[in-house]
């Protein structure tokens, strides 16, 4: 069997085709490049502005014809897939397999299916899936914080992605170590706010009766990033998609070529601060 995935959005989107890729093929699909080479078609969706919601409409609407043709199998998964809008356009184009932001873990139950699977939950293994290195890449992306808890007016991602959970530190630093030992240079740190890193965590170990300090903090994290073993010209770049990234945090010890990216909504670039010489150069 083979499957295809197409993906709209956001990095955290590219690292969510990657994880569900990595999926597929332990379950023995094999990733083609186009839809008329594959079985299955899977759509990951971005819901954050209209144009990639029309895009999505207009992929759907070709799929299906497609799917009558020859009996495609059409997935969606994504933020526009956990909010109605999405919902509806999954039934009205004939979607097989509607996963949300948190339940792609989700997918070989619904491959199993005989019928149509839609999952809209937010599973908590998705926080501990680690997915293989991309094959002969460079550069790779690293979720450490899933959702986000300030409900800012203009912006669906609490609606869509759930609220903060942040990823174990044992579970990221392992998934860096192998990022390294495949010959990746540099990573980013994802999360739509990952200033916001492991507070979740500290919350929970003490409803839980454990006598914890406020810890690990994103500081910390920084830290045991920067101490992962590899050559000293290896880069960690950060990324909160909101734009809060490390405000408050740039005083933090970090090693050399460690890089700050913090969102410009003016010209929708990231501005990168770089370590150099232990000094912050912006670039």
């Amino acid at each position: 069997m083979r499957a295809h995935i197409i993906t709209y959005g956001c990095q955290m989107n590219e690292y969510d085709s990657h994880l569900v890729a990595s999926e597929l093929v332990s379950l023995g699909w094999e990733l083609v490049d186009s839809v008329e080479e594959a079985d299955f078609v899977l759509v990951n969706t971005c819901a954050v502005r209209g144009k990639p919601v029309e895009k999505v409409r207009s992929l759907l609407g070709q799929l299906r014809k497609e799917k009558e043709r020859r009996g495609l199998l059409i997935g969606m998964m994504g933020c526009l897939a956990q909010l109605d809008e999405g919902q509806q356009m999954a039934k009205k184009f004939g979607v097989d397999v509607l996963l949300g932001p948190g339940a792609l873990t989700s997918l070989p139950e619904a491959l199993k299916a005989n019928e149509r699977f839609f999952d809209l939950t937010f599973r908590e293994d998705v926080l501990d899936y680690v997915p293989p290195p991309p094959k002969g890449a460079l550069s790779a992306h690293v979720t450490i914080i899933r959702g986000c808890n300030h409900h800012c007016t203009y912006c669906i991602v609490p609606t869509t992605r759930g609220p903060e959970v942040s990823r174990h530190p044992d579970l990221i630093l392992k998934e860096i170590e192998l990022l390294k030992q495949a010959g990746v240079v540099e990573v980013t740190l994802l999360g739509q706010n990952v200033n916001s890193y492991g507070r979740d965590l500290t919350l929970a170990a003490r409803q839980a009766g454990d006598d914890v300090r406020v810890r690990p903090l994103f500081s910390e994290l920084l830290r045991a990033v920067g101490a992962v073993e590899g050559d000293p010209h290896d880069r960690a770049a950060l990324l909160g998609l909101e734009g809060v990234a490390v405000k408050g945090d740039k005083d933090i010890a970090l090693g050399e070529g460690f890089a700050f990216a913090e969102w410009n909504a003016g010209n929708g670039k990231a501005e990168v601060t770089t370590v150099q010489g232990g000094k912050l150069t912006a670039s």
